[in-house]
């Protein structure tokens, strides 16, 4: 879903896995040149238990001082995924910040999260009360890119012929009862600059998983197919389709931001 402001504002696509659970398939939405968001089911279905074939849900947005990607891998249910990303959308996707929220504002932004989570998923008649999510974002701006992420989705920023997975994957989903401590403790998070052909991508797991099944690596595969990209849906495609090729058993999301520097 493609939503586009009619006074020059914040412009976003949305995907949600529910609208995307057909397996061997794949999407991309973008809303120019430098950024897009793609979204599959997988290739084949996977070996555990799920409550939907597609949990995933993700985002970008554009605004005037930066723009926003978002991802999330839900667990046992949409209604996490879908929470999460809704949720960072409403808190900071109105108007994206240049990069520069605080320690603290990036804490509180994911412990609200999973308090909306844990909210929905604990009222009575939640068809999915064990629902659970990762959450992964990033702010890019003019000269700096600011990411955070918890649980196993990725963020990995390339330029020139290298890539880079900046986060700490841990197995820690939004919707359990953390503390504000707890959150902090299991949230990586950092900036890091951005320069002329920076490529951002921000990934659920199955990502990861598609591309290990076929020998590759993460980071390696973003610098390579963000290289000679000429757009964010060409990274969105190579990477989805690199994963389906491969027979990943998982959904894949995929927000990219192919920033080309001031």
């Amino acid at each position: 879903m493609v939503l586009r402001s009619l006074t020059g504002g914040v412009e976003r696509a949305i995907v949600r896995g529910h609208d995307h659970p057909a397996l061997g398939t794949s999407s991309v939405t973008a809303l120019d040149a430098s950024l897009a968001i793609g979204i599959s089911a997988g290739a084949r279905a996977k070996t555990s238990p799920t409550a939907a074939p597609n949990e995933d849900a993700g985002a970008v947005a554009r605004g005037s001082r930066a723009d926003l990607l978002v991802v999330a891998d839900g667990h046992f249910g949409t209604e996490a995924s879908e929470l999460v990303v809704d949720h960072v959308l409403r808190a900071i996707g109105e108007d994206p910040p240049p990069a520069d929220l605080t320690d603290e504002d990036l804490v509180a932004l994911f412990y609200a999260a999973g308090i909306a989570v844990q909210r929905e998923t604990t009222r009575p008649g939640c068809p999915h009360p064990h629902s659970r999510s990762t959450l992964a974002i990033a702010l890019v701006a003019s000269d700096l890119v600011q990411w955070a992420a918890i649980g196993d989705s990725c963020v990995v920023v390339a330029t020139g012929d290298g890539g880079t997975r900046l986060d700490a994957p841990r197995p820690a989903y939004l919707g359990h009862h953390f503390t504000a401590a707890d959150v902090a403790g299991a949230l990586s998070r950092g900036r890091t600059p951005r320069v002329s052909r920076t490529c951002v991508v921000l990934a659920t797991d199955g990502l990861v998983q598609g591309l290990e099944e076929g020998g590759a690596e993460v980071a390696a595969s973003v610098g390579t197919d963000a290289r000679d990209a000429a757009a964010a849906t060409d990274v969105a495609q190579a990477l989805l389709g690199r994963a389906l090729g491969n027979g990943v058993r998982d959904a894949v999301t995929v927000a990219v931001a192919l920033a080309r520097g001031t």
